[in-house]
């Protein structure tokens, strides 16, 4: 995935919507973006529903954003 896709991903207000196996790279993301610490949650049930990783097509289990 080029770089412009990723950014086409990206959520909004600066959210990524990630897997695990891509929550790490999403916290970096942020951290080298904005220089802050991120905030990690973990998404309900009732929203992972058609929630997609922002790096990946595998099903979305946390938000991570600024």
């Amino acid at each position: 995935m080029s770089s412009r896709d990723f950014e086409l991903k990206k959520g909004v207000d600066n959210m990524y919507s990630c897997c695990a196996e891509h929550v790490e790279l999403a916290i970096d993301q942020i951290v080298d973006e904005y220089e802050v610490a991120p905030v990690v949650e973990m998404i309900s049930e009732e929203n992972q529903l058609s929630t997609t990783c922002s790096f990946c097509e595998n099903e979305a289990i946390y938000i991570v954003n600024k």
